[in-house]
């Protein structure tokens, strides 16, 4: 005959917080063995029936998320190695934060006069798996949305789940695109000239060039002061006279995410900026930590 102790010690085990009390009253009310296991029994169906109806109510939000996404044509956001891929990380603000971005743009348009909205031609250069053209559809209704990545896998997924939003491709490690001469009147390129090598950068802030229409628009971020000044002596030195550091730091980031190896954290002064840039586009303004208080941004202008 199994002692109230040790049917104390499995309650414990098998019973919710919440009866666990009913458990411990049952067992010190029991007068015998046959009464226990009647009472346990009894827990044991209650437990049954409340797990029954957790999976009845886990099956109903399936399918009101399935019904959800038909009925309202609402896309699914991408997979979790995706996310990760392009933000660092699986959060529920993986949207938020891209709208914030496009805001910020927005705003960072406002010292040429413009807006998103003004634009018939948009391309988010570096899109990953499309969550800026997403947010970008709301802010510019009227544009032709593009975007391109030179992870094949995030394209092919934004081509399977979010081609109402726009139009994407698989861009090369280097130039040219597959876009024509003066295609684009806005670029936006959001952390991606933030690591890359500087030989690799003017490749393609040639190519961007060419695919800008004269006088379109470009944003594009880097790495400022905010972070290379918290880097080690020798670092902050190189960037005092050249304005450039690139490197990895000891290990590979690109390989990290999947990304490849030239993919690593590259970081410029406004001085550099103007110095360099200034050979490819105009340098309306530089906005230190003008997009969520982490990079800079820079807007450019290709002359007419």
């Amino acid at each position: 005959m199994t002692d109230r102790r040790s049917l104390w010690s499995i309650a414990s085990r098998l019973v919710p917080r919440r009866l666990k009390s009913r458990a411990k009253r049952f067992v010190r009310e029991a007068g015998d063995s046959a009464a226990i296991e009647r009472r346990f029994a009894e827990l044991t169906n209650e437990i049954a029936a409340l797990r029954s109806r957790l999976a009845d109510a886990e099956t109903a939000a399936g399918q009101w998320a399935s019904l959800l996404r038909r009925e309202a044509e609402l896309p699914p956001p991408p997979p979790p190695h995706l996310q990760v891929r392009v933000a660092g990380k699986y959060a529920p603000g993986f949207f938020d934060s891209a709208a914030e971005a496009c805001r910020e743009v927005d705003v960072a348009l406002g010292a040429a006069g413009r807006r998103l909205a003004d634009f018939e031609t948009i391309l988010d250069f570096g899109c990953g798996p499309g969550r800026a053209v997403r947010v970008l559809r709301g802010l510019a209704p009227e544009a032709r949305l593009f975007g391109a990545d030179i992870d094949p896998e995030a394209i092919a997924w934004a081509r399977g789940h979010y081609s109402s939003f726009g139009d994407f491709s698989v861009a090369p490690h280097h130039p040219p695109t597959l876009y024509a001469d003066d295609r684009f009147d806005f670029i936006l390129g959001i952390s991606v000239f933030t690591h890359l090598p500087e030989d690799m950068q003017f490749e393609w802030l040639a190519e961007l060039r060419r695919i800008a229409k004269p006088g379109g628009f470009l944003v594009l971020t880097t790495h400022g002061e905010e972070h290379y000044g918290k880097l080690d002596a020798d670092v902050r030195e190189i960037m005092r006279t050249r304005g450039f550091f690139y490197g990895d730091f000891g290990w590979n980031y690109g390989r990290s995410v999947s990304l490849p190896d030239f993919y690593q954290t590259a970081y410029h002064s406004h001085d550099y900026i103007r110095r360099e840039w200034s050979r490819f586009f105009e340098i309306v303004e530089i906005r230190a930590l003008g997009l969520e208080k982490h990079q800079d941004v820079v807007l450019l202008r290709r002359p007419g």
